[in-house]
């Protein structure tokens, strides 16, 4: 679908990190990643990559596409 493998996903989504928004400092708190995009999905937001490396997110918080993992 977006150039990322099942194995790439599970990967990624047992890192630790924590998802910030750079225009107004939300943060999902440090956790694993796939929890970190859950919790931010049951806020009303979303965080996903494009398949090119960048993600494509809306902030819970401020509605703009301006997250990134941090960690």
């Amino acid at each position: 679908m977006n150039n990322i493998t099942d194995k790439e996903i599970e990967e990624k989504g047992v890192q630790i990190g924590n998802i910030v928004c750079e225009e107004c400092n939300y943060q999902s708190g440090e956790m694993n990643i796939k929890s970190a995009v859950f919790k931010i999905s049951m806020q009303g937001g979303y965080f996903m990559y494009d398949g090119e490396g960048g993600p494509i997110s809306k902030c819970p918080k401020c509605g703009e596409d301006s997250m990134w993992i941090e960690g």
